[in-house]
């Protein structure tokens, strides 16, 4: 639910939050969609930082250019 994950995220940084971070799990399946990630970044003021499920450089790319200030890659490296 796109609106209901944006009314956190907006909550978190009204509350004085730094940053956002969205975390699908190490070693996930999935990463974070990167239509939600661009609808949620595009409404928020504040970095969001997205981890999980990231398995390529491609998956990288896509998801700063939707939106992501950091990318956390940890499995991957491993």
């Amino acid at each position: 639910d796109e609106e209901n994950i944006l009314k956190h995220s907006l909550a978190g940084q009204y509350l004085g939050n730094k940053i956002i971070y969205f975390d699908c799990g190490s070693g996930s399946k999935d990463k974070m969609k990167s239509n939600l990630l661009y609808y949620i970044s595009s409404k928020v003021d504040i970095p969001i930082m997205v981890g999980g499920g990231i398995k390529s450089e491609n998956d990288i790319k896509e998801l700063v250019d939707s939106g992501a200030s950091y990318v956390v890659c940890g499995t991957i490296l491993e």
